[in-house]
Order: structure tokens, then C-alpha cells, then sequence
């Protein structure tokens, strides 16, 4: 099936292509005379992924597990936290500290997220050096109502295109000074204060708290950032 989709892509001079889960999800078989199992799996998608990597496509994908890794250049819904279980205390960007610099990433969609307060998902994304994310339609959300596609609760992009433009001129404040840098630190200064440094020495600090909290000298206004750094 791969290199059917490769030369129809081929066809089409298409460079770029978005998978849905051959990324992010690895699918047992158990019929009897058929049996795959999830590492006969793994190789199956890899062949799939370097088929289309060796056609020149560049690839971005859904979750981005550590077998495609190599072959993708975007991942979206990349985890932004932890399972959030209650023997777990803190959720790092474990994640982020190994793909940044390698490959670009988003989380969740704002739109499609648990998250109510955009400010702390505009945090979020500089805390864990993520791009901002949204999923649109061109038509109204009740067209998919009753539908198999109705999560899409909140898709059209009429209702979006301002916060999209503030939560991306925010975020690409920051993210355009480490551009393709990794992170080499993560702390927690405070409750709800937490530093990220990026490879290139330039640093972040947010601020999830509804007061300012001064740490080490410096204050960080409520909701808010402080970076530090910056190259001239």
C-alpha cells in the first residue's frame, strides 16, 4: 500500500504528506493463520515510512513515536503532559528535552483541548517549547453534528482567527529566539513557576499563578513570562 500511495503521490508532485497514525499507533492482528504482533508491526510501518522517505516526501504526523521519529520533519498532538495519575506529582517535558531541535511539534489543539484558560496554554506551549495548534473547518460546527465526525465540536475557523493571531504572536515571541535549539533544562522555581533553558542560553520562565511571584530576583507577573538570554 505504500508504494502505491508513493506513486500516486509521485503523480500528483505532491512533497509533503500528513499521516494519520502510522506514527502513533502499532496494531496487533491475531486471526489464526495471520498473526501479527506489534513488533512484526513496527517493521511493517517502518518499510512503510522509509518508502516514503526515500520518494523525497517530507512527512508530519500524529503523536510521532520513537520508531518514526527519524523519518518526520512535524508532529502534531505531541503529549504536553503527564497520564496525570494521582501517584504522579508533576507532569516535564521529557519528551520535548528529546525531539526539540530534531523535529517541530504542536499538542492538542487549543480548540479541541481540555484547557478553558487560553493564557495558560499559550504557557504551556513556551514552557514546553511547542507551536500553537488549532484544527478548522470552512463550515459551521453543526454540519457534523449527529456525524461520526462530531468531536469536532468547535471547528469553525470564523470563531478562532483573533485568539489564533494573539496565541501566535505571543508564543513566536519566544520560539522564534530557539529556533531549532533543544532544551537542556527544566525546573520548578515555584508553586506554579517553572524555567526553561534552551541550548543557545536563552531561558524562559512562566508564571501559571493569578498573582506575580518573584523568584531569584526577578518578577513574573501574573499569567505571564519573563525570558532571558536573548542573543543580540
Amino acid at each position: 500500500y505504500a508504494a502505491l500511495m508513493k506513486d500516486q503521490l509521485q503523480q500528483l508532485a505532491i512533497s509533503s504528506v500528513s499521516l494519520r497514525d502510522l506514527a502513533d499507533q502499532l496494531n496487533s492482528d491475531y486471526r489464526k493463520h495471520h498473526l501479527v504482533d506489534r513488533t512484526e508491526s513496527e517493521q511493517i510501518s517502518r518499510q512503510a515510512l522509509d518508502s516514503l522517505y526515500e520518494a523525497g516526501l517530507t512527512m508530519m504526523a500524529d503523536g510521532g513515536n520513537v520508531y518514526a521519529l527519524s523519518y518526520l520533519t512535524d508532529i502534531t498532538n505531541a503529549p504536553l503532559s503527564s497520564s496525570r495519575f494521582k501517584i504522579e506529582d508533576e507532569s516535564v517535558p521529557f519528551y520535548q528535552m528529546v525531539v526539540r531541535g530534531y523535529v517541530d511539534y504542536t499538542g492538542a489543539p487549543y480548540n479541541l483541548s481540555t484547557y478553558t484558560n487560553p493564557q495558560h496554554y499559550i504557557l504551556q506551549c513556551l514552557e514546553y517549547g511547542s507551536h500553537v495548534s488549532f484544527t478548522w473547518i470552512a463550515g459551521q460546527n453543526d454540519k457534523v453534528k449527529d456525524t461520526e465526525y462530531d468531536y469536532l465540536y468547535a471547528v469553525n475557523y470564523q470563531g478562532w482567527l483573533e485568539l489564533a493571531e494573539h496565541m501566535y504572536e505571543e508564543v513566536n515571541s519566544v520560539l522564534k529566539l530557539v529556533q531549532d535549539a533543544g532544551i537542556i533544562h527544566h525546573e520548578q522555581w515555584a508553586e506554579g513557576v517553572y524555567e526553561t533553558v534552551y541550548e543557545n542560553g536563552v531561558s524562559v520562565i512562566v508564571n501559571y499563578n493569578r498573582s506575580p511571584v518573584t523568584v531569584n530576583g526577578i518578577t513574573i507577573a501574573a499569567e505571564s513570562f519573563v525570558t532571558g538570554g536573548e542573543r543580540a
